[in-house]
């Protein structure tokens, strides 16, 4: 049978393959929690609010990285979602500082959720960033709010914009892939029929070379 070249499989993902990507985010969700809690600390008390903002963080990074273990249940990952927005909100609001971290939790959201879902979510992350920096503002200052919008929707569409580029991409290996799967077929059952109609040559003409030896020796 003739041998078809295997095709590279390509990760379902953007920006990078899954697996990177996904530990990625988790790196980079790390060290904003260490960096923003240092820096709560450095200009707050370790008083009773302390604490709870520090264990605040630690529920939020323990949470996060529990995506790996609902990464194939549809209804679990919604439910992780949620639990982890929920979080980070409460966080942030409180402390600030933490609202840096909305970077990794919004790529997660990404992820998971059905686009338009997402965009929702990201659009009230996108709100509670704003809210959370006003509150450390004396003044009323507008980058606060269209910054953090301009952002969100530029990370959304070009979000969408490889989402679909990859996926077509996709659909053209899987495409190749079939035809080359069926020209594999179609090369082994004209194999097959070149074989068969060989062996028919070489049994006629044995028949026939005994017919003529038989016709020889009875004339």
């Amino acid at each position: 049978p003739a041998h078809v070249p295997r095709l590279p499989v390509m990760e379902e993902g953007i920006l990078a393959p899954v697996a990177r990507l996904d530990r990625w985010l988790d790196a980079v969700l790390v060290v904003l929690l260490v960096t923003c809690s240092a820096r709560y600390l450095l200009r707050h008390d370790l008083d009773g609010t302390a604490l709870l903002v520090l264990a605040g963080a630690a529920v939020l990074g323990a949470a996060y990285l529990t995506r790996h273990l609902v990464a194939d249940r549809a209804a679990w990952s919604s439910v992780w979602i949620a639990v982890v927005v929920v979080l980070w909100v409460t966080l942030t609001l409180v402390a600030p500082s933490f609202a840096w971290t909305a970077v990794p939790v919004a790529f997660a959201v990404l992820q998971v959720l059905p686009f338009a879902y997402a965009v929702t979510v990201v659009v009230v992350m996108t709100a509670v960033v704003s809210v959370a920096w006003s509150r450390i503002t004396d003044d009323l200052d507008p980058t606060v709010f269209v910054g953090p919008v301009g952002i969100a929707l530029v990370t959304v569409l070009s979000y969408r914009a490889l989402e679909r580029e990859a996926r077509t991409r996709q659909a053209l290996i899987d495409e190749l892939t079939e035809a080359q799967a069926d020209l594999a077929v179609a090369q082994r059952r004209s194999g097959a029929l070149a074989e068969r109609t060989r062996l028919s040559r070489e049994i006629h003409d044995s028949v026939g070379q005994g017919l003529s030896s038989i016709t020889l020796l009875l004339g």
